[in-house]
């Protein structure tokens, strides 16, 4: 059986309707950390705007200790960045500017609910920027690894996997391995 099958569900007695709901807590707790961050990660993109963020998502999940970043700061300065054409120069030239406009995103869309304290302004600043070499950092090497697959690239994905149901006969290229 497949792990990400919710199988199990219970029935809620009201006095006056009777209800039945799935028990999500099985399916979450079987998620494994990289199912967890990559679902956090296209949640965050939803809040600003980007719906379609799968590819995006899936190779910012390359990044090094990616559990351990702030999903929402990643992805306020992932589109930063992304505006910026990924270019560093282009960073440095209205930075102050530029970031009382992030500052500003960020109390529309009220992510960071205790940003303005002036001990955490400097604090998330610092973050920002960090952040912002840690992107300029992925980029590089992402720039750098579609160069070499420039040659070669087959369009298979290691994120990718084969999936059939058991009951069903697998598929015509996997008769050979067919277990009886």
């Amino acid at each position: 059986m497949s792990y990400l099958e919710a199988d199990v569900s219970y029935r809620k007695k009201d006095e006056k309707k009777s209800g039945q709901f799935l028990d999500r807590r099985k399916f979450r707790s079987q998620q494994t950390e990289d199912e967890k961050t990559l679902k956090n990660i296209m949640e965050s993109f939803e809040t600003f705007g980007m719906s379609d963020s799968v590819k995006v998502s899936n190779q910012l999940m390359t990044i090094k200790n990616i559990h351990q970043l702030n999903k929402n700061l990643l992805v306020l300065v992932f589109k930063y960045f992304e505006d910026k054409n990924f270019d560093l120069r282009r960073v440095t030239e209205n930075f102050e500017e530029d970031f009382q406009e992030v500052l500003n995103t960020a109390s529309k869309l009220n992510i960071f609910k205790k940003l303005f304290d002036k001990k955490l302004f400097y604090e998330f600043r610092q973050d920002f920027i960090s952040y912002l070499f840690i992107l300029y950092e992925f980029n590089t090497e992402l720039e750098e690894s579609t160069e070499s697959q420039e040659f070669y690239d087959d369009g298979y994905s290691f994120r990718d996997e084969d999936v059939y149901d058991e009951i069903q006969e697998p598929p015509e290229d996997r008769q050979d391995y067919r277990e009886e």
